[in-house]
């Protein structure tokens, strides 16, 4: 019975009947044309064959073989093998059999037939062929008609692009599977949410390098790199923009999909792409673990003098650009760069979800265990803290911490959370891959089948199961809402002081003029100032209290007396330490 897909010519596997002393019965051709091309001796025989009793099943059963017209190579030379077998010519009760060579020669480029079948059918088995003696018959000189790759896939010379080995045939470069409605969907999505995670990651690198002689200073400066990082892995999907870069980014010149990159042909841009968007996302994730440590290690040594980055922040940059480094490098180097129609990039793990599972979930897996882990132990220290000293700390340090608390509590959640969303999707995705990668071949099937029968396909294939579109814009959007929420930490008003500052001295526009030196003496002279005493620089703790005692003393009228300066372990250094987590409290 024969079945409903292109591949189910192999239906009987029957055994060869052998004839009485090598002779044939012979019997006119009833169709002299094999596969559309004319054959040029009018009688054959029935015996090579073991599915066909008339010449009516011959015509049923080669039906069947024509789901191969698509793959070119196979069918350029299984085309006249199947005419040589079903159609030989008999002539004095003696057939034109093929050589084994002839046979074995359809074997490579047919591996498909293998491949979802244990075996061929017994009458095509090469060694029922004689060795040698190979004529170049007028059945092998037959002109193949329709050998060419049939939609989805297209003809490439690229082995990587070969589409389960199928020789001379890749996927093409839009994936079928997804609507061109579906491909400009997914490519506006990019570009809204791509164009705003990189314009806040460029602001907060700018904000930083405006004030960087008082910003450059450790934990807050770790903002500043991460803020690079998704600055940077944005721009790696803004590239396929600009104009013709999205075609050079996925595609090959022979419009399939770029698999397996780099190689020898043009992959520069998918390269690039990659590098942007895998490289530039772990040293951003990896820099959010070092921003967990040192929130950690800073809110454990509240009050102590002592510099607690002191020899680490080497250590910071050797792991944070170089761990990430080596492992482009490996996929790089293991050629397991892949292009992906509807994002617009290249990235690891889209044809090899063992890729995926090495180089992006284990990294991305092992930061999130590692970062979360420090930003609990940071949030538990501060609360212990706010709540162990409730009578020690002043009003402004509770105040100061509870500030504290609550910024780092939402912007570790925020970040937390899109980064592991981002993670979330991409098991989905590996664990889904092989089911997706089974519909998508069923769906090869079903197109190549139908495009042989001369059948319109498009009404009636269809693809069981594929990604959901929704995980994908919510992968997109958590990759992206990373590099936000990035940039809010410097959402604050000591940033618009910041700009305001960078725009005074643009301007040439000071809120506060400096006084020439004659105006300066008339008026110490108007009010009656005592000649102007220089001290050493007070500290800001100690600037604090003298303020306090001046309120006191126009408050009461009487002498209030200086306070004693407190010990570096009393609570306004405590104070001044979480301060320090805050960027740009000293811009302006």
């Amino acid at each position: 019975m024969a079945p409903t897909c292109f591949y189910a010519f192999l239906v009987t596997y029957l055994s060869l009947k052998g004839t009485d002393g090598g002779r044939f019965q012979c019997e006119p051709l009833e169709d002299q044309t094999c596969f559309g091309s004319r054959l040029d001796y009018n009688f054959t025989t029935l015996k090579l064959v073991t599915d066909s009793d008339n010449q009516l099943d011959v015509e049923k059963n080669l039906k069947q073989w024509e789901g191969l017209k698509f793959l070119s190579r196979c069918w350029s030379v299984l085309q006249p093998l199947l005419c040589q077998v079903y159609k030989p010519q008999c002539s004095n009760n003696n057939v034109t059999l093929p050589c084994r060579e002839q046979c074995l020669a359809t074997r490579k480029p047919c591996s498909v037939v293998e491949r979802y079948h244990e075996e061929w059918p017994d009458f095509l088995k090469c060694e029922r062929f004689p060795l040698g003696n190979c004529k170049d018959g007028s059945v092998t000189k037959l002109r193949i008609n329709e050998s060419a790759c049939k939609r989805p896939l297209v003809e490439t010379k690229h082995q990587s692009s070969w589409y389960e080995g199928i020789e001379g045939c890749g996927i093409q470069c839009e994936n079928p599977i997804f609507t061109t409605k579906e491909h400009t969907r997914i490519h506006r999505f990019v570009g809204a949410f791509g164009s705003l995670s990189f314009t806040c990651s460029l602001f907060t690198m700018v904000t930083f390098l405006i004030g960087w002689k008082s910003q450059n200073r450790y934990p807050s400066v770790i903002l500043f790199y991460m803020n690079t990082c998704f600055c940077a892995a944005s721009m790696g999907f803004l590239i396929q923009f600009a104009d013709g870069a999205r075609n050079r980014t996925v595609c090959r010149a022979d419009d399939t999909m770029r698999l397996q990159e780099p190689s020898e042909s043009d992959s520069f841009l998918c390269i690039l792409t990659f590098v942007l968007v895998y490289y530039f996302s772990m040293v951003g994730a990896l820099w959010f673990v070092i921003l967990a440590f040192s929130w950690s290690i800073c809110f454990k040594s509240l009050g102590s003098t002592r510099d607690n980055f002191a020899g680490k922040v080497v250590y910071f940059h050797v792991i944070a650009w170089l761990v990430p480094l080596t492992l482009a490098v490996s996929v790089v180097a293991l050629k397991q760069v892949d292009a992906n129609s509807l994002s617009g990039i290249c990235f690891v793990g889209y044809k090899n979800p063992n890729m995926r599972a090495i180089f992006l979930l284990v990294p991305l897996g092992v930061d999130l265990l590692i970062g979360g882990s420090f930003l609990t132990q940071g949030l538990v220290t501060l609360c212990k803290l706010r709540r162990a000293n409730p009578n020690f700390l002043s009003h402004r340090a509770a105040h100061k911490i509870k500030e504290t608390i609550m910024r780092v509590g939402v912007f570790s959640f925020i970040s937390f959370l899109t980064v592991f969303t981002t993670f979330a999707c991409h098991v989905y995705e590996y664990h889904n891959q092989k089911i997706w990668e089974e519909s998508y071949r069923n769906f090869v099937r079903c197109i190549a089948e139908r495009v042989a029968r001369g059948q319109i396909w498009k009404a009636t294939c269809a693809v069981e199961t594929r990604p959901d579109l929704s995980i994908i814009e919510l992968e997109l959007a958590s990759l992206f809402g990373t590099g936000i929420a990035m940039s809010s930490w410097t959402w604050t008003s000591n940033t618009l002081q910041t700009w305001q500052k960078l725009w005074r001295r643009i301007t040439r526009k000071n809120r506060h003029p400096e006084l020439s030196h004659y105006k300066l003496i008339r008026r110490m002279k108007k009010n009656r100032v005592a000649p102007a005493v220089l001290y050493p620089a007070i500290p800001e703790v100690q600037m604090d209290a003298i303020l306090k005692m001046g309120e006191a003393i126009q408050q009461s009228g009487s002498p209030v007396k200086a306070p004693v300066p407190r010990q570096n372990n009393e609570e306004p250094l405590k104070l001044k330490s979480i301060s320090e987590l805050t960027p740009h409290e000293n811009l302006s």
